[in-house]
């Protein structure tokens, strides 16, 4: 009788507690850091294809390729003016050339430079989240945030080493589905500012997620990021463009 109210007391005891263990241990199992965070987005965006891929899209009134392969990576844009077909070659380990009808024209460093930028600026954005792995970039998790009646994990993205240093994004990925909804980001270059980007027109093309963006500013120039999706849920922020790519194909 006393061997079975000891064991009884024993159980009693160590029940509550193994549940306790195991609560916590659940709990601990789902703090994810930064890095899983966006390797778990990259896989639910379908971007492990981004690899190995050719993708071909149109975007205002240009034609964009981006060409990987386990050699190199390649962008490319074309576009045709006064019946002169336009077209920038940029290998992204070299130097972009730019051709006219198909013939190489010469263009001085700072033009180079400038045609580099928009092209890489248009690849950047049409290839998230997959390039939130690459080597320059630094990223910071931040508070968790409730936007619209969802839960999104969010971060900051800095860069070292590159044109874009002083650049600074933030990223709001849904907690569910690991797709980013929203984000923002703060510029210097071109007289500077704050932009804020909705994702719309979600589709999946060959087991790939693209979207589109609802481009908004702030009505100051600069404005915490963070600050951002608070603004625009209460309508105040100010819909600038509209971020659409048309024409998809990925092989």
């Amino acid at each position: 009788m006393q061997i079975s109210f000891s064991f009884q007391l024993i159980s009693n005891i160590t029940f509550p507690v193994f549940i306790f263990l195991s609560l916590t241990t659940c709990a601990q199992k789902q703090v994810l850091s930064i890095q899983e965070i966006v390797d778990k987005s990259i896989k639910a965006h379908g971007h492990e294809k981004f690899e190995k891929i050719h993708l071909e899209f149109i975007f205002r009134d240009y034609h964009y390729t981006l060409h990987r392969d386990t050699m190199q990576t390649i962008y490319s844009r074309q576009t045709v003016v006064d019946s002169l077909t336009i077209k920038d070659i940029y290998p992204t380990n070299g130097r972009l050339v730019r051709y006219v009808n198909e013939q190489p024209i010469e263009l001085n460093d700072s033009i180079i430079d400038l045609y580099q930028s928009s092209l890489n600026a248009v690849m950047y954005f049409m290839e998230l989240p997959y390039k939130l792995n690459d080597s320059p970039v630094i990223k910071e998790l931040k508070s968790e945030k409730e936007i619209d009646g969802r839960k999104y994990y969010t971060f900051e993205v800095t860069f070292q080493g590159n044109d874009t240093h002083e650049d600074v994004y933030y990223y709001w990925i849904d907690k569910e589905t690991y797709l980013i909804d929203y984000f923002a980001y703060s510029f210097l270059n071109d007289g500077g500012g704050t932009r804020f980007r909705k994702a719309i027109n979600r589709r999946n093309i060959n087991d790939v997620i693209f979207q589109d963006y609802e481009n908004y500013r702030p009505e100051e120039k600069f404005v915490p990021l963070e600050n951002l999706p608070d603004l625009l849920v209460d309508n105040q922020l100010i819909l600038v463009s509209q971020v659409i790519k048309e024409n998809i194909s990925i092989h």
